[in-house]
């Protein structure tokens, strides 16, 4: 007699992420099988915690499967439009889910390295803004240092 009514709370699954639309960087069939021969050969020597793995003094590879081929894009769009020094792609493919960038090592430190003094740094500065904003504010006239 009575209609109640249903409960709208189900949801459809959400679809997972879709696949990247940037296309593989010099993928040739040589590069992508020595590319997965020296990471399955050198990670197991090479301990690291981060998805890059150093394959010599001037090349290192980033690879797993939050990495994507827009990272690859992205550097070679920027290396050739602008005057930032960013690291050569030589390759970027995907395999099994995987993707995997072969780039040039570009020696200088780590940006985690000394991160916490550089926030700090930055919060300080931005206090400090926040702070001549409000004194403006508070009062119009009043000049700042």
């Amino acid at each position: 007699m009575f209609r109640t009514r249903e409960k709208r709370d189900w949801a459809p699954p959400r679809p997972e992420e879709p696949p990247s639309k940037s296309s593989p960087i010099n993928a040739t069939r040589f590069r992508r099988i020595t590319t997965m021969c020296a990471v399955s050969l050198l990670k197991p020597i090479r301990r690291t915690l981060s998805r890059v793995l150093l394959l010599s003094s001037t090349i290192c590879v980033k690879h797993g499967t939050y990495v994507d081929l827009s990272e690859a894009a992205t550097m070679a769009f920027i290396r050739e439009h602008t005057s930032i020094p960013v690291p050569k792609v030589y390759c970027s493919f995907t395999y099994n889910g995987t993707a995997y960038i072969v780039m040039q090592r570009i020696k200088g430190h780590k940006l985690a390295i000394g991160w916490s003094e550089r926030f700090r740094a930055v919060e300080s500065s931005y206090i400090g803004a926040v702070e001549i904003y409000g004194r403006r504010n508070a009062n119009p006239t009043a000049t700042t240092r």
